[in-house]
């Protein structure tokens, strides 16, 4: 299967790729920055859309670990869900199988902005018309 993943460079994302490549799936390691490890990386930006297109032609699954760099509320919320918004646009047209969301189970009862931005981020991926988990 050939899997894509956002964030692919970061704290969880990383441990996905790993395992990923362990059980023999093509990875593409999606990101701002390239890292080293397993799976091929693509360049994108999810605040503006770049590269989004490109790098998820031919995908089967869609993995988004993706958090923002910056802990301002502004930041995130261009990661979060802006650029939640510019992926599941971009995986829509290209037919991409199912969607998987990383996330915090019951994080819609803790009361800090991050946390609510994340549950803004799982309201778009549960209306995007996508498979999803």
């Amino acid at each position: 299967m050939d899997v894509a993943v956002l964030g692919g460079t970061g704290t969880i994302g990383r441990v996905v790729v790993q395992e990923l490549a362990e059980r023999g799936h093509d990875v593409r390691v999606l990101s701002r920055r390239p890292a080293a490890g397993p799976g091929t990386h693509f360049p994108v930006d999810l605040r503006t859309g770049e590269g989004l297109a490109e790098s998820l032609a031919g995908t089967d699954v869609v993995v988004d670990a993706s958090n923002p760099a910056s802990p301002r509320k502004d930041a995130a919320a261009a990661v979060l869900v802006e650029g939640t918004r510019n992926l599941l646009e971009a995986e829509l047209a290209a037919g991409i199988g199912h969607h998987v969301q990383i996330s915090i189970v019951g994080i819609e009862a803790i009361p800090y902005a991050y946390h609510r931005l994340k549950v803004q981020q799982e309201r778009a991926v549960a209306e995007s018309g996508l498979s999803w988990s």
